[in-house]
């Protein structure tokens, strides 16, 4: 007998079944008090360029750039107030021999830095220079006017002349 001519046949003994328990454990969940987060508020101040600015100079009125309106001098600025295609924007500068040394943000979109704007570029885009008005020192002109003391007047009596002062 060869091996190749022998059938063999395999046969699976059957499963063996095992019992399951399923044991129940009754567990009691504490109470909790329902808390909302409310979501956070993400700023970021490099979006802004006033509030970037503000950073820097405490004095700095709130609002956006088209709210700032030139009152000063290169020299006695703080701000610079540029326009930008019909968007305003304003920066710290610092005067220097090629330009002003900016210092703003969101001048590139929500970003933050230092740029220096050429004299020869300068006018393309100035509107005027800001500084808050209670750090200007600036002379007041005041009238002074005296007071007087009312005083009733009296009218003016005439003395009557008699018939012999007269002829006197």
């Amino acid at each position: 007998m060869s091996l190749l001519g022998q059938t063999i046949t395999y046969t699976n003994p059957a499963p063996k079944v095992y019992a399951q328990k399923v044991i129940e454990i009754q567990v009691e969940e504490p109470v909790l008090e329902r808390v909302e987060f409310k979501e956070e508020q993400k700023y970021n101040i490099n979006c802004f360029c006033v509030s970037y600015a503000r950073q820097f100079i405490k004095d700095l009125p709130r609002g956006n750039a088209e709210s700032f309106e030139p009152n000063a001098g290169l020299k006695d600025g703080e701000i610079v107030i540029l326009d930008y295609e019909g968007l305003r924007h304003i920066a710290l500068y610092e005067i220097t021999n090629e330009g002003l040394l900016l210092n703003e943000a969101n001048f590139k979109s929500c970003s933050s830095g230092k740029r220096l704007l050429k004299w020869n570029k300068l006018s393309a885009n100035l509107i005027g220079f800001y500084t808050p008005k209670n750090i200007m020192t600036e002379e007041k002109v005041v009238d002074v006017v005296e007071e007087t003391p009312e005083v009733e007047a009296t009218p003016e009596v005439e003395e009557e002349t008699t018939e012999d002062e007269v002829s006197e």
